[in-house]
Order: C-alpha cells, then structure tokens, then sequence
C-alpha cells in the first residue's frame, strides 16, 4: 500500500453516466493508498452539495478526469476541471482518462497527456498514470 501524503489526495471527476467505470477506477485507487473523493459517491442524500465539493476539490492534489460525451457535456465536469486547472495544488497532477471517444474534450484538456481506456482493468491503467504523474510533478 501506497504512503499517504497530501499529495494521495485525489479528485475523481465524471458524469454519473459513467459511474461504472468510475466505480472501478475508485476502487483500484483507494486499494493503492490514494484518499479519492468521489463527488457522486461520497456526497450523502441531505447533505450540502456545494460545500462537500468545495472541500473535496480543496483538499485534493490530483484530478483524474473521466472524458466520454457525456462528461464533456456536464456543467459540473466542467466547473471541476476549470478549478483544477486554475489551481496551483493541481499543477502538473490532471489527469484526462478518454473512456469513449468523443470530439468535444474541451481544448485546455487536449493540451494536456491523457489515458485511453480499451480494454482490461482501467483502475489499473490509470493507477499507474496517476503515480507517474504525481512523482513526476513532485
């Protein structure tokens, strides 16, 4: 199991269309050691949507982003990935994870090295980004 550091803290950001895979992403990373706050998952039914995410995005260090035609369409993916992006804690740690080909992934986010999901245990490909990620950007 992986140390927990600051930098452990990561933001899992989707559309509910692809929570499947984000489930699956989920778990592999939280079984290598990494704090994953799934603003879909782990917002409870009551509880202040806003305020949760805020401090999900607040305290994480590293963003995986799941792109698909449904996520590049969501407002929320959306607003995620601009406060990633705006961040100083998310410098160099965004990652874009393509699950369904789509010609709409906003430019800021072709820019940037991706993970293309096709065929296998995604949770594990993207595990092994993320880690090179987080190494590489200190």
């Amino acid at each position: 199991m992986a140390t927990r550091t600051a930098t452990s803290n990561v933001y899992l950001s989707y559309s509910a269309a692809d929570e499947k895979v984000a489930a699956q992403i989920r778990r592999r990373l939280r079984d290598d050691g990494y704090d994953v706050f799934d603003p879909i998952a782990d917002v409870r039914l009551g509880e202040n949507w806003a305020e949760a995410i805020s401090h999900g995005l607040e305290q994480a260090r590293a963003m995986v982003v799941l792109l698909s035609p449904d996520s590049v369409k969501s407002p929320n993916v959306l607003h995620e990935i601009g406060f990633a992006l705006g961040s100083k804690h998310f410098r160099g740690r965004v990652l874009p994870v393509v699950l369904k080909p789509t010609e709409e992934i906003p430019w800021f986010l072709r820019t940037i090295p991706d993970v293309r999901i096709t065929a296998g245990d995604p949770g594990s490909q993207v595990a092994k980004v993320l880690k090179w990620l987080i190494k590489k950007a200190g």
